[in-house]
């Protein structure tokens, strides 16, 4: 009978000290800091159709266009401007709205560097780009990947019969070889050479040789 007794005794503090460490785990994550207010909700411009595409609203369910001017098509000289290109772009896309017109905002963005793809640096207007410190002086660098073929025809398109020859190198201990083929034709292509269009020097080199199994007024 006293082993049951204790065993309960035992039993009964172990459930207080239990509670008594869970409110003390409770009453140290409380704050007083009261919950931050919420911003309100902005209201959204709704849908823009990029582009020169003039279409109704009405029939696509859409807010507005959007078009990019760059920098030097609004500003082609020192203190000069010409805004002829966004007043005709607003002449027709701006639809004021009316009796079953919802009308037809207008958004632009001004360009300054238009990407390698489309002309790069020649959004900046060319009197801005010839003042000193205005552009980094670039650097040649090697566009051309893998053009010693070291790495056999890695990052290179083919066409015809091409392959990899260590016969006749050059500056290295691998070529590239074309051809073999009678009346055929033969290609390497590498399309992720990008030349921009405000580059001011470069350089294309390449070493070739050619070889006939049969003389040839053309072998040289």
């Amino acid at each position: 009978m006293m082993t049951r007794r204790k065993i309960a005794t035992v039993f009964v503090v172990l459930v207080v000290v239990a509670i008594a460490a869970t409110s003390l785990v409770n009453a140290g994550s409380f704050t007083n800091q009261e919950s931050p207010e919420a911003a309100p909700t902005p209201s959204a411009p709704g849908f823009y159709l990029v582009g020169s595409k003039n279409l109704e609203p009405l029939d696509f369910n859409h807010s507005g266009d959007l078009q990019s001017f760059s920098w030097a098509t609004l500003n082609p000289a020192q203190g000069q401007y010409n805004w002829s290109a966004i007043d005709n772009y607003l002449d027709q896309h701006y639809w004021p709205p009316g009796p079953g017109q919802p009308g037809k905002k207008v958004g632009i963005t001004i360009t300054t560097y238009d990407g390698r793809y489309d002309g790069g640096a020649e959004a900046m207007p060319a009197w801005v780009r010839q003042q000193a410190n205005t552009t980094l002086p670039g650097v040649l660098t090697e566009a051309v990947h893998n053009g010693n073929f070291e790495s056999d025809l890695a990052n290179w398109s083919t066409e015809g019969t091409a392959s990899i020859t260590t016969s006749n190198p050059h500056g290295g201990s691998k070529a590239a070889r074309l051809g073999g083929t009678p009346n055929s034709t033969s290609r390497l292509l590498q399309y992720s050479v990008l030349i921009p269009k405000t580059l001011s020097s470069g350089s294309f080199t390449y070493w070739w040789r050619t070889e006939a199994t049969s003389p040839d007024p053309d072998d040289r």
